[in-house]
């Protein structure tokens, strides 16, 4: 079989402000999670309070995820049992404020993401 390559798949819409889970353990909760392929978080109440990765992609889906509050970072964390760039499983990536993670799937389970972190980016 040849290799194939497919760039990227977007799933789901626009996610528009979400809020971070207090405490920032691994949420559970649908609320939290990252479902659209687009994801504004704008409340976060203290540092490291959390969203979670979603479970049902596949190798190639997308997800951004944005960080709108500009006094507190966020954690994001994989599905339960998953890693984000070949970290312990159920590791965090930290995303500082106003600033944004791209997050690649790149297992068909869903459990393994590769992420990227934007600079940030204040407004001239």
């Amino acid at each position: 079989m040849a290799n194939e390559c497919n760039l990227m798949r977007f799933v789901g819409g626009v996610n528009t402000g979400m809020t971070a889970l207090a405490g920032g353990a691994q949420p559970t909760l649908a609320a939290n999670t990252c479902s659209g392929a687009v994801n504004t978080v704008t409340t976060v109440a203290t540092d490291n309070d959390s969203v979670l990765l979603p479970v049902d992609r596949v190798t190639g889906d997308v997800v951004f995820i944005f960080n709108l509050d500009s006094a507190q970072d966020i954690k994001i964390y994989p599905p339960s049992g998953g890693t984000i760039n070949g970290a312990s499983a159920n590791a965090a990536l930290v995303v500082g404020q106003t600033q944004a993670a791209l997050a690649i799937c790149i297992a068909d389970t869903g459990l393994t993401w590769m992420a990227m972190l934007t600079s940030v980016a204040a407004p001239a």
